[in-house]
């Protein structure tokens, strides 16, 4: 049976400390992963600051590409609503807090949170660099492939339905993007003149979305109705106006007809 590392992260404890943990390997030009056991040689040694480790080593120590860290345990830690980390304060204070904890190695929790420290403005910068190209390195792969959750579809301004949003649930960017061509969109074009089968189609999961139960979408679902609803509304009143005007155009045209027909009776 393989030896469990001395830096291994137990994800099983408090959050918290589980994010200061990730932070502190994050800040490391090669970390170690969630294992603890990536090094050097599992990182491209041209890049400055790698973002990603091979592939065959994150299959080989079962952790995730991104140095040594799953898509998941990134947005947990870093990018959900939720996350220890997903404010600039927040993140840069958890900085300080690790670069004086290196520094300090035998002070207990306690003894860290009541100290008070000043880290090196040119330290700061550089590990806020540096987690921060890591961080949108994920950011960008979950905008390009996406996670399992909810989706938000917008047919855009220049359509009828441009203030109601479509959601649907998907395992990915690409298996929802398929559920809405399949099922809604030729339903849209075909009500709405302004739109083709062919047009685009905004397709954005928000942070907030990522992990939602398919059972939410009945909450989603009745988002959209409350859209149409709005819409219908809006639709309405657009009809009772252009009555109006219909009305009065035809009142001005009855009259001036009648005053065009008198002048020439009369001449």
């Amino acid at each position: 049976m393989a030896r469990r590392s001395k830096f291994a992260i137990d994800f099983n404890q408090n959050i918290n400390k589980v994010a200061e943990l990730v932070l502190a390997d994050l800040v490391r030009k090669y970390p170690r992963g969630a294992n603890g056991k990536l090094s050097s040689k599992d990182y491209a040694y041209y890049h400055k600051n790698p973002l990603k480790c091979f592939k065959e080593s994150a299959s080989r120590e079962n952790v995730g590409i991104w140095c040594g860290y799953t898509t998941q345990q990134i947005v947990s830690l870093f990018l959900g609503e939720d996350a220890p980390f997903s404010r600039y304060r927040g993140l840069r204070d958890a900085i300080e807090k690790s670069w004086y904890r290196e520094r300090h190695p035998h002070k207990s929790d306690e003894e860290v949170a009541s100290s008070y420290y000043y880290a090196p403005e040119a330290t700061v910068t550089r590990r806020m660099n540096r987690i921060n190209e890591r961080v949108d390195a994920v950011k960008r792969h979950i905008r390009e492939a996406g996670m399992p959750g909810v989706y938000r579809f917008n047919t855009g301004y220049q359509t009828a339905f441009r203030n109601v949003n479509f959601y649907v649930w998907a395992k990915n960017k690409s298996d929802a993007c398929g559920q809405f061509n399949t099922l809604t969109r030729p339903l849209i074009a075909a009500a709405d003149p302004g739109f083709s089968i062919d047009d685009h189609v905004e397709c954005k999961q928000s942070f907030e979305h990522i992990n939602e139960p398919e059972n939410a979408m009945s909450s989603y679902n009745q988002l959209t109705i409350e859209g149409m609803n709005d819409l219908e509304n809006d639709l309405q009143r657009r009809i009772q106006n252009l009555e109006k005007e219909l009305e009065g155009l035809r009142g001005i045209k009855g009259m001036i007809t009648e005053m065009a027909i008198n002048s020439i009776t009369q001449g």
